[in-house]
């Protein structure tokens, strides 16, 4: 994928256009850097989410139910004492239910969704909606909060959020009439990285969703969003923290942290089928980005969709599809 910046003048108009576009993308192969202790830095984190006591707590909200789901308030503790918390809604008919594990965009907060013929799970990670005590952050700098260390840094507090949220429905029974072996998870932008880590960390899912993922191989990310002008957000972020020198924290330093949160080293791993939808002319995830992720996709079972029009929206038919690839997964 290349950037092109075409600066138009006229008589009457002066413009700097920037296009973006790809010669047989799906020829790219990501570099992976892996780091050598992948594997065991999240099987030490998930050890230290297990040490934590989750205190799932579910409350009935009548006031937001209709006449065909009940809705619950759910909160739990995740690490670093952060307290979660989402919206549950439960089809009043049927026993047993599927559930679509919903995980929203940067500090995007999620509202209860309900449906008539699947359970819902909207999950608000440390720093969104109802979860924001103590992750109160500026925009521009929750995505680098913490980011010069490695165990603090923010993204593994959100993923191990979600991963405690799959928690939740897994233990649950039957007393909420859900299928805890019916689970998909959807993730939006910056809650498809979650979505992809978790899938790795819990395989026990039926599929996953990564809907514009964002957050994505960082050192490309990066590359892109700083070649335009001016330089592109989330890019502009992390520029700006690697820029501060903060802690002694240098672009390459910066740079060997997130590759632990990568979806791209994630992705080798993930065993459930998955769903990608982007849109090529994303300023937010270029496309060279999620084509990274999904060349490191191991499963025969992946759906792409490609969205040519608009920059950062996705187009009416990949929600149809969607829609109908949860079903199948949920049948």
């Amino acid at each position: 994928y290349y950037l092109a910046n075409m600066h138009i003048v006229s008589n009457v108009y002066e413009d700097v256009a920037a296009y973006n576009f790809g010669f047989e993308p799906t020829k790219i192969v990501a570099k992976t850097a892996i780091p050598i202790d992948f594997v065991s830095f999240w099987e030490n984190a998930k050890r230290e989410l297990s040490n934590t006591s989750p205190n799932f707590y579910q409350l009935a909200r009548p006031d937001l139910s209709n006449k065909h789901s009940d809705v619950y308030e759910v909160q739990f503790n995740s690490v670093d004492k952060a307290v979660i918390k989402g919206w549950l809604s439960v089809p009043k008919s049927g026993s047993k239910n599927g559930v679509i594990y919903k995980l929203g965009d940067y500090l995007n907060n999620q509202a209860p969704e309900l449906r008539r013929e699947m359970a819902v799970f909207s999950l608000n990670v440390r720093g969104a909606g109802g979860s924001n005590a103590n992750y109160n952050l500026p925009y521009d700098q929750y995505g680098t909060f913490n980011l010069q260390d490695r165990n603090k840094y923010i993204l593994k507090g959100v993923y191990l959020d979600a991963l405690r949220g799959l928690d939740f429905l897994i233990n649950q029974t039957g007393a909420l009439r859900i299928d805890n072996k019916k689970i998909a998870v959807v993730g939006t932008g910056l809650g498809a990285a979650a979505a992809s880590a978790i899938a790795v960390l819990d395989p026990r899912i039926k599929g996953v969703v990564l809907e514009s993922p964002s957050f994505v191989s960082f050192k490309d990310m990066l590359n892109f969003g700083e070649a335009a002008t001016p330089t592109q957000w989330p890019a502009s972020m992390y520029k700006s923290f690697y820029a501060s020198r903060k802690m002694g924290v240098d672009r390459s330093a910066m740079l060997r942290t997130l590759d632990y949160f990568d979806p791209v080293n994630f992705a080798p791993f993930i065993s459930c089928p998955v769903l990608v939808g982007f849109n090529q002319n994303s300023t937010i995830s270029p496309a060279q980005c999620v084509y990274n992720l999904i060349s490191q996709l191991r499963v025969s079972n992946k759906d792409i969709h490609i969205s040519k029009e608009g920059l950062n929206t996705l187009e009416k038919g990949f929600y149809g599809l969607k829609e109908t690839w949860l079903k199948e997964r949920l049948r």
